[in-house]
């Protein structure tokens, strides 16, 4: 989920402190329910979107953004990102190392 939005913006939108955001961004705090829920209305967004990576029943929310991602495609890209979609999903199942490959390579991106 990407809302492009500056931390200051996030932390004048939601009510909490800059310094929060910040560290909440680079991984050196965790919100408190209070904060995340304000921090989820900010941006528009459930609070089981922000936790996505750690909620276990998230496939709606990958759907949702699946649907939305090929939304404006063309019939040509929408089958190129299906047959994208289907390769490396054959990937992932038959080697570990290209999982674990593709795993960090969205991690770096912070997809």
């Amino acid at each position: 989920m990407k809302q492009n939005m500056e931390p200051q913006e996030l932390a004048d939108r939601s009510g909490v402190k800059l310094e929060h955001v910040r560290n909440l961004e680079s991984g050196n705090a965790r919100p408190g329910m209070d904060a995340l829920y304000r921090i989820a209305q900010a941006l528009c967004v459930n609070v089981d979107e922000l936790l996505c990576d750690s909620v276990v029943k998230s496939g709606w929310v990958y759907r949702k953004e699946i649907m939305e991602t090929v939304d404006d495609c063309t019939d040509f890209e929408k089958r190129y990102l299906l047959y994208m979609l289907k390769m490396s999903r054959l990937l992932m199942k038959k080697d570990m190392d290209t999982k674990t490959k593709i795993n960090q390579f969205f991690r770096d991106m912070e997809i």
